[in-house]
């Protein structure tokens, strides 16, 4: 019995901790996901307005392009894209100082 609540004690505080972790804020997609240096595209997600989000980039090999901020709401965000290469990347979020880089991928042609 000792052993099956010691499971279950496990199990819930890994739920717990994914489920603060999907509380935050969160990229869910980017229109256009194809554009060229200097475009301006609408990265769309939830919790975009959280104090604790500090800005995006475009992330490839290691590497951070910073996105600026144009207009930004909850769930919107416009912003302009740097110049860089043609290729592709995934679009990171930065929150407290912690580069995250989320499962949305774009191409700078």
């Amino acid at each position: 019995m000792y052993k099956h609540t010691l499971r279950m004690a496990i199990a819930f505080a890994l739920l717990s901790g994914y489920a603060v972790a999907q509380t935050g804020p969160r990229v869910t997609g980017v229109e256009p996901a194809t554009f060229s240096s200097g475009a301006t595209v609408n990265v769309m997600g939830e919790g975009l307005q959280d104090g604790s989000l500090e800005g995006f980039a475009l992330f490839r090999e290691g590497m951070e392009y910073p996105l600026e901020i144009i207009e930004q709401t909850a769930t919107n965000v416009t912003v302009r894209v740097p110049e860089v290469a043609p290729s592709t990347y995934s679009i990171a979020i930065k929150i407290q100082g912690v580069t995250y880089t989320e499962p949305v991928e774009v191409t700078v042609e």
